[in-house]
């Protein structure tokens, strides 16, 4: 509220700009709570509610079928537009999920980067952000701000459309993945959904994601190669090099839990660990190891952060973007932490089942807002952890980077593999 309070004029009076400011945020505040009010008043006797309060009804109803101006009168050559023909439900839906997806991931992104800030500088005798906002907690929005408000500079010699199409690359296979991810339970009535918190429930769940994640390594090659940069290009080099080298490891890590479950859909992992001991991480404790050091390969943390080796390479392969673009690279980089640490709480840790029995009262529920609660907590767990680990470890050589990924984690990948289809087949 401290930008709400007037100034004073040098005699020691509010002047009128100050008053009427102070004024219109006021009732822009008591408009805004009260319209939030009228709507969760409204929920329990929406259509919405009645057929099943998931994601996919919201956009059907509110989004497609809802304006009556787009089911009546003839729109001659252009009627193949009109909903439930044509293109304009799809791309509807789609511009609706975007919304959702990026309205999640831009602010989870930032406090991420804020919260890594303030880890590495408790665990280095610092203070980190303090400054802007209570606690620092606006330093990294005015930082994204600022970012976005940057000169958009382009190298005279470089390729412009692979330049500008780099980062989309980057960005949208890291926001694709939110699709498949379970972040609560399901409740299913007489075979129909009643409410969801998956977005897109596939029974090829684990396969999309590892399908998805191979993209971003195009996005990389090409914003080194147009930056038209011999750092760029080493950078991009060693980012290739690194992440087709650890996506082997990763998709042997993820092979096993699907192994030992039957399934590929994530929903059905999450639902099928019903309490603690049932949890997948105890028959794939060897799996625990490999990911993580195959998903900090992946994400270019450190240890395996030779990509952005600042004293060789200056930033890798993006050091000629600057402003949005810059700032795409980063909010991907943040993005797949979060989604690679949800994958493994999913695949591993129980997904959204409370720890604790039913009978420990609240602590045992998982239904509904308390499944995303356990869920993200053990998420933002795991998150600590790789933060814990950028903050300890020194940075790796190149050699030592491949030598372990080709020498070790690939035949320790297979290994594990084999002992989970063994110890299924004799767990039967």
């Amino acid at each position: 509220m401290a930008t709400l309070q007037p100034e004073l004029k040098a005699n020691g009076r509010i002047s009128f700009g100050s008053l009427l400011g102070l004024a219109v945020g006021l009732l822009v505040l008591v408009a805004a709570v009260g319209f939030g009010l009228h709507v969760l008043q409204a929920i329990p006797s929406s259509e919405w509610w009645r057929q099943g309060p998931s994601l996919t009804n919201l956009v059907r109803l509110y989004l497609v079928e809802w304006p009556a101006s787009w089911h009546g009168g003839d729109w001659g050559v252009w009627n193949f537009l009109r909903p439930g023909r044509g293109a304009v439900p799809v791309i509807t839906a789609i511009l609706s999920w975007t919304i959702v997806i990026f309205g999640f991931m831009l602010p989870m992104v930032t406090y991420q980067i804020y919260a890594l800030r303030k880890i590495l500088g408790f665990m280095q005798a610092r203070v980190g952000p303090t400054q802007v906002g209570p606690l620092g907690l606006l330093q990294t929005p005015c930082d994204v701000l600022k970012l976005l408000t940057k000169e958009d500079v382009i190298p005279t010699k470089a390729d412009r459309w692979v330049f500008f199409a780099a980062p989309f690359m980057v960005l949208v296979p890291a926001s694709m993945a939110y699709l498949v991810i379970p972040f609560g339970n399901q409740k299913i009535v007489d075979g129909a959904v009643r409410y969801s918190l998956v977005c897109g429930d596939l029974n090829i769940g684990v396969l999309y994601l590892s399908a998805i994640s191979s993209v971003a390594v195009i996005g990389i090659i090409s914003a080194g190669w147009a930056s038209n940069n011999k750092y760029s290009l080493l950078g991009a080099m060693r980012s290739a090099a690194q992440l087709v080298t650890y996506e082997v490891p990763l998709s042997l890590a993820l092979l096993a839990p699907v192994v030992w479950a039957g399934t590929l859909n994530l929903s059905q992992f999450a639902a099928d660990q019903g309490s603690v001991w049932g949890w997948y991480c105890w028959p794939n404790l060897l799996t625990i190891p490999i990911f993580v050091v195959s998903a900090l390969a992946e994400l270019g943390h450190t240890p395996f952060d030779l990509a952005e080796a600042e004293s060789e390479l200056v930033a890798g392969y993006n050091v000629e973007y600057s402003g949005m673009k810059f700032a795409m690279f980063f909010l991907a980089e943040f993005s797949n932490a979060f989604i690679l640490s949800a994958v493994a709480v999913t695949l591993l840790f129980g997904g959204w089942q409370s720890p604790f029995p039913e009978s420990w009262g609240p602590l045992g529920w998982d239904a509904g807002i308390f499944g995303m609660f356990w869920f993200f907590a053990k998420t933002l767990a795991m998150i600590f952890g790789l933060f814990w680990v950028r903050a300890t470890l020194p940075r790796m050589r190149i050699d030592q980077l491949m030598g372990l990924g080709w020498k070790f984690m690939i035949p320790l990948g297979l290994a594990n593999l084999l002992l989970v289809a063994v110890l299924r087949v004799l767990v039967g």
